[in-house]
């Protein structure tokens, strides 16, 4: 399938790559060339997502005043979901550029009522994203979410310029990782941002229950005031950072918090606004 050249303004997803037969899969699909604005996400990958997806490119693209996210990914029907390639978008006004999630959930009209078993997501790539958020206040933010024993695998993020809302602060009645999205969370509603009931605790990137995680040449800035961590990692697996620059606050609170994270490899992470702590990791 071959989408090329359209504008799009909906009440809803403006397109949506979804699977509600085991035996039917979706793969082979480019997008580019492509203007969308919309109420809730400009593409969605999955939710029904009985069959597997593969070999998907979205590419030199604009997302406009959003309300919920320009990439929404969610697999949760028993699939899998491989080799993606998402590059040279601008976005503005779009206040999660990237929402991922990988879970357990029944979409599928006639699925059985058992939830399937979780298979894998893996190797999806996003690179040369133009961001700006400015008008999105603080719950802007890349969200990439695994599930504990079940991680996405081989994910990058690459030149990236990010301006977020900001105005964030840490709230210490708060814990600083957001919640799984596990099956008992969400009950019989979708994977969706206010599942986790509380703002995201970092101005940037969140990515919890990864294994193989990059993300390098990126710039991260605030419009407002923020003294959140600029990125969180959670239980993530062979983590990456280089060359990661973040306009930052002044805040007792490192540019990076890791949590589960075993020997990292940060290179070149630095901050250009107030003095920061590099990163920190902590004990749940």
């Amino acid at each position: 399938m071959r989408v090329s050249n359209c504008a799009f303004d909906t009440s809803d997803d403006s397109i949506c790559l979804q699977t509600s037969r085991p035996d039917r899969p979706c793969r082979d699909v480019t997008i580019s060339n492509c203007i969308f604005v919309s109420k809730w996400a400009g593409i969605r990958i999955g939710l029904l997502s009985r069959g597997d997806f593969a070999n998907v490119t979205v590419t030199n693209c604009i997302f406009r005043d959003i309300q919920d996210s320009g990439l929404k990914i969610q697999m949760c029907e028993g699939a899998e979901m491989r080799n993606m390639l998402f590059t040279n978008l601008v976005m503005t006004n779009v206040p999660r550029p990237v929402f991922l999630t990988f879970g357990q959930q029944r979409v599928a009209k006639d699925a059985p009522p058992e939830l399937a078993p979780m298979r894998r997501v893996r190797d999806l790539t996003f690179s040369h994203l133009q961001i700006d958020n400015s008008a999105c206040g603080q719950d802007s933010a890349f969200i990439l979410v695994g599930q504990p024993g079940h991680p996405l695998e081989n994910i990058t993020l690459s030149n990236l310029q990010f301006l977020s809302g900001g105005g964030g602060t840490v709230d210490p009645a708060l814990a600083p990782l957001l919640p799984d999205l596990t099956p008992e969370r969400i009950g019989n509603h979708w994977p969706e941002y206010y599942s986790f009931k509380r703002p995201v605790p970092c101005h940037g990137i969140y990515a919890g229950h990864v294994k193989g995680l990059t993300i390098r040449d990126v710039v991260l800035r605030v419009a407002q005031p923020d003294t959140r961590p600029a990125i969180v990692c959670d239980d993530v697996v062979n983590l990456e950072l280089n060359r990661i620059t973040v306009e930052a606050t002044a805040s007792p609170e490192p540019l990076v918090l890791l949590h589960d994270v075993p020997t990292p490899s940060l290179e070149q992470v630095r901050s250009t606004g107030a003095p920061r702590k590099t990163h920190d990791r902590f004990a749940r």
